[in-house]
């Protein structure tokens, strides 16, 4: 059976709730090994847990120190690949408590079904910048 719209909306909502907690171990989670993030014309391979689960926990404590409340994806563009895979895009706007924006961006995702679990293979960080997460910091 093929991914649908309603599955990988679910599974964003879930991976966003695990960057309002902060939760590091929690967004790993969501990625399977190995995974590849590609940022700033680089792509940084992570093939074993712990080392991913160390980037993903940095990942956090900038968010954290950027005041991060809320974490909104909206699905902007699903290409479903045959039965286990699909291409997503989508379009993220993280705010702080009292609702001021800290950055909007965008981010593609390659996500596979393994194991009846969604998990994601290769990232795209085409539009975040975390230097400018920095700047914003309250």
């Amino acid at each position: 059976m093929s991914l649908s719209e309603t599955e990988v909306e679910a599974f964003l909502a879930d991976y966003a709730a695990s960057y309002e907690r902060l939760d590091g171990d929690a967004v790993a989670a969501h990625c399977g090994l190995p995974l590849a993030i590609a940022l700033g014309g680089r792509v940084f391979g992570f093939p074993e847990a712990e080392p991913l689960r160390d980037n993903m926990c940095k990942l956090c404590a900038v968010y954290a120190q950027a005041g991060l409340q809320r974490a909104a994806p909206r699905l902007e563009q699903l290409t479903l690949l045959g039965d286990h895979d699909a291409f997503v895009l989508v379009q993220w706007r993280l705010t702080r408590a009292d609702g001021s924006l800290i950055q909007a961006f965008r981010t593609g995702y390659q996500l596979q079904r393994q194991q009846g679990e969604m998990k994601i293979l290769y990232v795209t960080a085409f539009s975040e910048s975390l230097h400018a997460m920095r700047e914003a910091t309250p």
